[in-house]
């Protein structure tokens, strides 16, 4: 890998496989990721429900996981693995489960969102989708005044792939950044230039998509390299137990990366299994779950059911406790809102 990965790259496997790299901590020799489009002729073997459009990439037919992300659907895609190719399944010790992390020399490409929005930059002959892409980026990056360079596309446009309905996933790099582009979005639909669409109840927090010449778009937030704070191997962690409490949000101006962290304060727990002591209490709320970027304002009371987490320094020493979200362990894991 020529450059440092990041949440949202793409990853073409040898085998085929399309995955979408998952956070910012990953081993030397591999990225942690999630399987993304699958080719249609090992979709029988996974026992998934699947979108009913399809894409073709590199002359191949795939299809797509309906959800993405619920622990069921992640624990048939580690077995299929396991039973079929191997070596996509990583013990991980520091994180203390298994998981699907595509080694380095199982890596046929990786595309990356700033790179593909650069190579189609000044070109005048593309297809419609992406000329209507380039000059919503263009119209959002001058009533933002932040770089095209800040700017890059994800999704099957990215990829170059042939769909029946694609959409328009503009990835926006670094914290600042995109709380500038959400801005120039109001602004824009203030002028009617575009309208945010709200397709689910988080939308109207979230407020990152939009119609566009009739494409829908959405917006994300990747951190810039810089921004990136936690290194695999730091921390060891440690499950404890599934937990369901309240808590107060105090800081959310992370919640809008992948994974998404909240600070908290505050554990009442809601049932007696979730009795913890007090140097167990946590302090950061993880979400891996892409429903809950960028939804929580802070002050809000939160009611979350997930996994705790001690995390311990290499030498042994205790350093914090954490809850995650979105663990791949149980899919009644989730964050509601309780009053804001």
């Amino acid at each position: 890998m020529s450059r440092r990965i990041l949440d949202g790259d793409v990853i073409y496997s040898r085998d085929g496989f399309i995955f979408y790299v998952f956070g910012y901590e990953h081993p030397p020799d591999r990225a942690i990721a999630f399987l993304k489009y699958i080719p249609k002729e090992y979709s029988d073997k996974l026992n998934l429900e699947y979108l009913k459009y399809e894409w073709v990439f590199k002359g191949r037919r795939y299809v797509r996981p309906a959800s993405l992300y619920t622990a069921s659907n992640y624990q048939r895609m580690i077995e299929f693995f396991e039973n079929y190719y191997p070596d996509y399944v990583y013990d991980c010790h520091v994180n203390g489960r298994k998981l699907i992390a595509v080694p380095k020399d199982l890596i046929e490409e990786i595309y990356y969102p700033d790179e593909g929005l650069r190579k189609i930059l000044g070109i005048s002959s593309l297809p419609p989708i992406y000329r209507v892409a380039v000059e919503l980026i263009e119209l959002i990056s001058r009533t933002s005044g932040i770089g095209l360079e800040n700017f890059g596309l994800h999704g099957s446009l990215l990829l170059g792939m042939e769909s029946e309905k694609p959409d328009i996933d503009i990835a926006v790099y670094g914290w600042q950044n995109y709380r500038m582009v959400k801005q120039a979005l109001g602004e824009l639909e203030a002028k009617g230039y575009l309208k945010i669409i709200y397709e689910t109840p988080i939308d109207y927090k979230r407020r990152n998509k939009c119609i566009f010449r009739n494409y829908r778009a959405v917006f994300n937030a990747i951190r810039k390299p810089w921004e990136v704070h936690d290194i695999y191997g730091s921390v060891i962690r440690k499950s404890v137990k599934h937990v369901r409490f309240r808590t107060i949000v105090r800081n959310a101006s992370e919640s809008i990366f992948r994974p998404a962290i909240y600070v908290i304060q505050g554990y009442t727990p809601l049932d007696e299994s979730s009795c913890i002591d007090k140097e167990d209490i946590p302090w950061l709320l993880v979400s891996m779950v892409g429903d809950y970027r960028d939804m929580i304002e802070e002050g809000s009371v939160i009611e979350v059911v997930g996994l705790l987490e001690r995390e311990y320094l290499p030498d042994g020493r205790p350093y914090r406790t954490r809850v995650i979200v979105g663990s791949g362990l149980s899919d009644d894991e989730y964050i509601s809102v309780v009053k804001e």
